[in-house]
């Protein structure tokens, strides 16, 4: 139990670290053509998030993990007190129309949690953080990257602007991003649309760098696996699957009249069953049920080369009214 308030400890302070949301910097607005006094029209440059060319991918070595930002991360090094241990945490910020943070930090005592117990862990840190810092949660949804336990939190912070928060406990190590985007309110229906499609191409790029081998003079060491083959790419996968459950129809979408077709992306580990399922497209009101009935779907194992692997793929969802 002092493990599991120690790191719950630790990710509050994660949380104030990135200026969770008192010590936010102020929104900047989008620029677009403006008249000048003498009626000339003066045009700015748009915001980087809009020009394809401005996303570039940053890999950290140290960290273990690339992730896309539309230009160049600030990195700094901050140390958190954790009892009688410095804790270095690595952070990465970028601000443009948008906020961006990476931060990550290896929990200095030894943890033995299942992934239910991890879960808790990173729900009661969402929680006391939001109440400490007086935002709403809009969303919260349990994830998984590469097996790992994470949680998707989506926040409304004092000042009506929205925080996207991805969190993963990857063994000892917790990593932390965040994208805060302009308040909505007032704003377009296309600039929503915008702000969610930025966050989403943010936070879905996060991938972990593969654990290199231990190689010794003449070989591997001894006693060393073999690295697990990468996911192989199967594409639309429902008429593979063994059974897949037909998602719910959440209540509030259906009386509200939304349908439409969700895909979600899934990862499916050797024995055939789903280990990583995320919502990449479709109405919002939806997705969750989408997710829910992708993690139920059973496949049958793939083999490659008479070797048990890993399949990447694609689910889809059709939600009709009728």
């Amino acid at each position: 139990m002092s493990n599991f308030i120690r790191t719950s400890s630790l990710l509050l302070v994660l949380f104030s670290v990135a200026g969770f949301a008192q010590e936010a910097e102020k929104r900047k607005p989008e620029k677009t053509k403006k008249p000048s006094a003498d009626g000339t029209v003066i045009t700015s440059p748009l915001p980087a998030e809009y020009d394809p060319a401005a996303w570039k991918e940053y890999k950290s070595d140290a960290g273990r993990f690339s992730i896309l930002f539309p230009g160049t991360p600030q990195e700094e090094t901050e140390q958190l007190n954790s009892g009688e241990r410095e804790v270095p945490v690595r952070i990465l910020k970028l601000s443009e129309l948008a906020d961006y943070v990476v931060m990550y930090l290896d929990n200095p005592e030894p943890r033995n949690m299942n992934p239910q117990a991890t879960r808790n862990l990173l729900r009661l840190s969402v929680k006391e953080a939001a109440e400490t810092y007086q935002a709403t949660s809009l969303e919260q949804n349990e994830i998984t990257l590469d097996g790992y336990t994470g949680l998707f939190v989506r926040l409304q912070l004092p000042d009506r602007s929205i925080m996207r928060l991805k969190l993963y406990a990857v063994g000892l190590r917790i990593y932390q991003l965040m994208i805060t985007t302009p308040p909505e309110q007032g704003a377009t229906g296309d600039q929503r649309r915008f702000y969610e499609a930025t966050a989403d191409k943010f936070l879905n790029s996060f991938t972990l760098a593969p654990v290199p081998p231990v190689v010794i003079a003449g070989g591997r060491a001894p006693g060393a696996r073999n690295l697990p083959r990468a996911p192989i790419t199967g594409g639309i996968l429902n008429g593979k699957a063994i059974s897949k459950p037909t998602p719910r129809y959440p209540d509030a979408a259906r009386d509200a009249g939304v349908s439409g077709m969700v895909e979600v992306a899934v990862t499916i580990d050797e024995e055939g069953r789903v280990i990583t399922a995320e919502a990449v497209s479709g109405p919002d009101e939806l997705r969750g049920a989408a997710v829910e009935a992708a993690r139920k779907a059973r496949f049958s194992p793939t083999r490659l080369s008479g070797q048990p692997v890993k399949v990447s793929g694609r689910l889809s969802y059709n939600f009709s009214l009728r």
